[in-house]
């Protein structure tokens, strides 16, 4: 049987497609680009803080007034030991014009699977100095207490920080200086975040479960 040129022709043809239709269905798939996870114990607030923002300066400012000395906005990022750390500061309280109103600085610096807890006094002097005060300010009502605690055991206080109306929410007004004090701060790796919450409704409700939280665990 004698086989005409184009029946060979058609032949080939189907062939070198099937061949390449194989060679495509089994070509190396391009993996999906993997999403970048925050494997910090608190997931940081997904924005850079662009401090050409109005708020992240405002917020810059606040930071700088809060009481404690080794505020993070100079540490975080200052040293290469920073690389490797994560750290977290709450201060947190009662509303100001409440009676007797209390706040703390609450410092959690996280180490491999335990956390090391200090809780001070921060409190407002409202009241009137006792005699015989040097600087006319008032003691705090108790002495710096320290912890060293399993991640798992503060579990409750770090899903509480991490509610997105307190923490991963953008900052909106810093100007606030009444209602109930709330300013929250991380460093992890050298990365600094942190967050103001005066005056915010939208945050009060997370920020009162995080301050009952706090003084549940730490009495």
């Amino acid at each position: 049987m004698r086989l005409s040129m184009g029946r060979i022709g058609w032949a080939a043809l189907c062939a070198a497609l099937a061949v390449a239709a194989i060679a495509w269905i089994s070509r190396p798939q391009p993996k999906a680009p993997t999403a970048k996870i925050d494997a910090s114990w608190i997931p940081m607030p997904p924005d850079s803080m662009d401090a050409s923002g109005f708020a992240t300066r405002r917020l810059l400012l606040a930071a700088g007034s809060t009481p404690e000395d080794d505020a993070l906005t100079r540490a975080c990022g200052s040293h290469d030991s920073d690389g490797a750390s994560e750290r977290y500061r709450a201060v947190i309280g009662d509303p100001l014009l409440k009676r007797d109103a209390r706040m703390w600085s609450v410092d959690l610096r996280v180490q491999g699977s335990q956390i090391q807890v200090t809780v001070e006094d921060a409190s407002f002097p409202l009241h009137p100095p006792p005699p015989g005060a040097r600087d006319g300010t008032q003691p705090p009502a108790f002495a710096p207490r320290r912890y060293w605690l399993q991640k798992a055991e503060l579990e409750p206080i770090r899903a509480a920080w991490a509610e997105p109306a307190l923490w991963l929410a953008e900052q909106r007004d810093v100007d606030c200086l009444d209602g109930r004090p709330v300013f929250l701060e991380a460093c992890v790796r050298g990365r600094y975040a942190a967050r103001a919450r005066n005056c915010d409704s939208a945050a009060d409700e997370a920020a009162q479960k995080l301050w009952t939280l706090l003084q549940k665990r730490f009495p």
